[in-house]
């Protein structure tokens, strides 16, 4: 700002002009004061740069912290699918098991009835052998 109004007052004090002077101090005090607004205005916006940058670092962690957490969340996830497709495993095993032995026990309860018929048939022939005896005898 000196340097600027140095050379300012040296060229206006060469031209020898007064008016040349007060001109040239006008547009000094012009150039000095835009010159002061830009340096108010790059301040501001290296203030909301840095703001910026700041929140920018907050959403990063933010971020990383929530992607953790849906990692983890996926981690248990998956346990539980590994979890569950183990128990319907079981569950496919223990129900082929249980099938089997109902099979099994449809064909020994298929043989009993007829082992039972056969008895009956039995019982039905000695009844007839014991009431013919009885009306023979």
């Amino acid at each position: 700002d000196d340097a600027v109004r140095q050379r300012s007052n040296s060229h206006g004090a060469r031209t020898g002009s007064g008016a040349g002077g007060a001109a040239s101090s006008a547009t000094t005090a012009a150039v000095v004061s835009k010159q002061v607004e830009m340096e108010t205005e790059c301040s501001r916006l290296r203030a909301e740069v840095l703001d910026a940058k700041t929140r920018l670092t907050a959403l990063e962690a933010e971020s990383r912290e929530r992607c953790a957490q849906l990692e983890e969340q996926l981690r248990k996830k998956e346990a539980e699918v590994v979890a569950v497709s183990q128990d319907r495993q079981l569950l496919t095993q223990q129900l082929a098991a249980l099938t089997a032995q109902v099979d099994k026990l449809k064909r020994e309860n298929g043989t009993l009835e007829e082992a039972l018929l056969a008895l009956n048939e039995q019982i039905v022939k000695l009844t007839v052998t014991v009431d013919e005896q009885q009306d023979s005898g």
